[in-house]
Formats: structure tokens, sequence, C-alpha cells
């Protein structure tokens, strides 16, 4: 199982949102896998100002559309999923201003199955 491949298991949200997918094969997650840059824009589509995103127009997949442009998100979500093989698919639901706070208190480099659970604000388990 790859990070490529959770994405089909990848239950459905409520409303639009924006979200960066972690993957890990233990127990916790490194709070560095979430490099700089997607947290620019995760807390950036929350803004007024927004992220705006267009496709690329090359290769054989064709995007739904150009692009697209998000602001004011109610969410930008930090999805984690602590893959065990043949167990059920948890994915914790993590607002990235939590998933921060967290990063900045926690005595741990890493976030754990347990307190991802305490600090998410769903947990969905795939069908």
């Amino acid at each position: 199982m790859n990070e490529r491949a959770v994405y089909r298991f990848l239950p459905p949200l409520e409303n639009s949102a924006v979200w960066e997918l972690k993957f890990s094969k233990t127990d916790s997650i490194p709070f560095a896998a979430l490099k700089e840059h997607q947290v620019a824009g995760l807390l950036q589509s929350k803004r007024l100002e927004g992220v705006m995103f267009k496709f690329p127009d090359v290769g054989i997949n064709q995007p739904p559309f150009d692009g697209f442009w998000i602001r004011g998100a109610e969410f930008a979500w930090v999805i984690v999923l602590y893959y065990v093989p043949r167990k059920p698919k948890v994915f914790y639901y993590i607002d990235i201003d939590d998933w921060l706070c967290e990063k900045e208190q926690s005595k741990r480099k890493s976030l754990t199955r347990q307190r991802a659970s305490e600090i998410c604000r769903y947990e969905k388990t795939a069908p």
C-alpha cells in the first residue's frame, strides 16, 4: 500500500474542502512530513486572499476543468491514515491550525495514532 493507493479508500467529505493526505505504516507520523509549502497552502486557503491552482494541460489525464480558487475555507485538513494491513482504514481529519498547535506544544517530533484520535475533528472509517 502506498499513498497513491490510499485515495481510493478516502471517505467523501460533506462539504468542499482542501486537504493534504499523510500516510504512515507505523503508529506515528513525523510532523516534518507536512512540508512548509503545504502548510502555507492550507493556511492560505482559510484566508480571504485564498489559493488559486491551474491544472496542467499535459499528459493523457484530462483535468475536469482548468483550475480553481479557494478562499475563506472553514477547514483545511491534514488527513492522516495509520495503515495496518487487513485492518479497517481509519482516517483522522485534523484541521491545520490544530496540527500546528500540536506540533508546537508536543514534546514529540511526531504525531501518534492515539494523539491524532484525540485532536482530530472527525474520524472516518473507509467502507
